[in-house]
């Protein structure tokens, strides 16, 4: 018999609705395959640039979204997407269709570029965010993140 996955998405709730949220997603058996931490700041390769400009292709393509934040770090990424209403009627894509184009994106182009054995983690976390405190805290914690990263649980051997 096979096990059933964890739900751990809420399954109430309507991921389509205007509200903002904060993501990590990481890769498979935490690879550190984006770049390396050097005296605490990021440097990106070319599998982390393609992380980060699928992060802008995102908020682009999708005109009811915005990234005001993010962080590519070496085996993970941290980001905060706002989806608001619109004006247009465009249909709003729900958090996970949105996190299902951006984790394609960036595997088809890694993959593209010659890391054929690259994969995400099959899922991502997702946190709603409700108050202006927790909004200023969740950026503060992106913005530190290569500062902490050799105390981070996703550091290599942590």
């Amino acid at each position: 018999m096979q096990k059933q996955r964890k739900h751990i998405r809420i399954q109430s709730h309507d991921y389509s609705l205007p509200a903002m949220y904060f993501i990590t997603s990481s890769v498979k058996d935490n690879r550190c395959i984006f770049g390396k931490v050097l005296e605490g700041k990021m440097i990106l390769n070319a599998y982390g640039n393609v992380a980060a400009e699928q992060l802008y292709w995102l908020g682009k393509h999708y005109k009811f979204l915005r990234i005001p934040v993010f962080v590519i770090m070496p085996n993970h990424v941290h980001f905060i997407v706002d989806i608001h209403g619109n004006s247009n009627h465009t249909t709003i894509r729900p958090l996970p269709q949105l996190m299902s184009a951006y984790k394609s994106r960036v595997s088809s182009k890694i993959r593209n570029l010659g890391l054929k054995s690259f994969c995400w983690h099959r899922s991502y976390y997702d946190h709603m965010i409700r108050t202006e405190h927790s909004y200023m805290r969740i950026v503060q914690y992106i913005q530190n993140n290569p500062r902490t990263w050799n105390q981070d649980s996703m550091f290599p051997n942590n």
